[in-house]
């Protein structure tokens, strides 16, 4: 698919590295499946992995301690 952010790259499936700061925590995931902009290297996430990484960040804030975290 083209890229919405730089409208000149096409997707292509890859991995990437998420991470988002929610509740003044920083999550991070990696290694996770995405469609990835071969011009920006934005990352698009299908549903079943947008729903896996939400999923996985409100399992994170229920920890007090950090672990790395992989799909798959």
């Amino acid at each position: 698919m083209e890229c919405v952010i730089c409208k000149i790259g096409n997707t292509q499936p890859g991995k990437t590295t998420y991470s988002i700061v929610k509740n003044n925590r920083i999550i991070v995931i990696k290694d996770v499946d995405a469609d990835i902009c071969e011009n920006c290297g934005e990352a698009y996430f299908s549903v079943e992995t947008s729903k896996w990484l939400s999923q996985k960040v409100e399992e994170a804030l229920q920890r007090p301690s950090s672990e790395e975290v992989k799909q798959g």
